[in-house]
Formats: C-alpha cells, sequence, structure tokens
C-alpha cells in the first residue's frame, strides 16, 4: 500500500473516533442533565412527602407515596449506571483516538523522512529522485529503488 494512501486512511480513522468521541460527551451531557433532573424531582417529592408523615398518613397514602419514591429511585438508578456507562465508553473511545493520533502522526514522520531522503539523494546525484519500492522482499525487509525522475 503506498504511503500516502494509508495517511489518507489514517486519518479518516481518527476523524471517525474523533466523531464518536464527541457523540458520547454529547450523551454524556444529557446523561448527567437527566441525573440532576431526577435527583431534582426524587428531593421535591420527598420534600412534599415530610410534612404528611409527621401528622400521620393512611395506609393507603402511604403505599402510593412509597411506590412512586421507589420508582423514583428506581429511575435514579438507571440513569447513573447509563452515565457511568457513557462515561467508561467515552474513556475507552479517548484511548482510541489517543492511538489513532500516535499512528497518524507515525506514519507523517515516515513520510517526511521519506522526503528528506529523496531530498538529499536529489543533492548527491543531482536530478530529482523518487524512491519506489521493489516487488520483491515485503514488510520491513521492502527494498527501495532510487529512481531519476528524469528517465
Amino acid at each position: 500500500m503506498k504511503l500516502d494512501v494509508l495517511r489518507r486512511y489514517r486519518a479518516q480513522l481518527e476523524e471517525v473516533v474523533r466523531m464518536d468521541l464527541f457523540r458520547l460527551r454529547q450523551e454524556l451531557q444529557d446523561a448527567e442533565a437527566r441525573t440532576r433532573l431526577l435527583e431534582a424531582q426524587m428531593k421535591h417529592t420527598a420534600d412534599a412527602y415530610l410534612p404528611k408523615t409527621g401528622r400521620g398518613v393512611g395506609l393507603e397514602e402511604f403505599l402510593v407515596r412509597q411506590s412512586l419514591l421507589t420508582a423514583e429511585v428506581s429511575n435514579l438508578s438507571a440513569a447513573m449506571q447509563m452515565e457511568r456507562h457513557l462515561r467508561e465508553a467515552g474513556d475507552q473511545k479517548q484511548d482510541e483516538l489517543r492511538e489513532a493520533m500516535q499512528d497518524r502522526r507515525t506514519l507523517d514522520r515516515l513520510a517526511e523522512r521519506r522526503r528528506q531522503v529523496e531530498w538529499q539523494l536529489g543533492v548527491v546525484f543531482k536530478q530529482p529522485i523518487t524512491l519506489q519500492p521493489t516487488f520483491s522482499g515485503g514488510g520491513f525487509d521492502r527494498i527501495y529503488l532510487a529512481y531519476g525522475d528524469s528517465q
């Protein structure tokens, strides 16, 4: 695979991961807002119920209030669990982004090194030089041939 094609591909991967991370952060902000809202709603429900408990309440009202508080606790617990899940997913995506950025920078440094070698060879041979991979070998043992661009 040609280096420029690989560099563009890695840049696209980095952008996809960056967009995923942005989406996760938005979802996390929404989940945090929902958690705060549910906490406030639960506090309001508890504050409204407390004055009545001092005077005494009937069994039916007690059961209604108890089921309401239980449902609110359940909703709050689910919202907090979702928030934790999104936070963990965001941390993982941040690690993926860091890795993708490092891969892209490595390829950028390799491309710059290749340009430097071509320039240095051009100075030595007094003509523009382009490095082309050979068809023999592969992987780390690939051999590059220097071609004069005027040929």
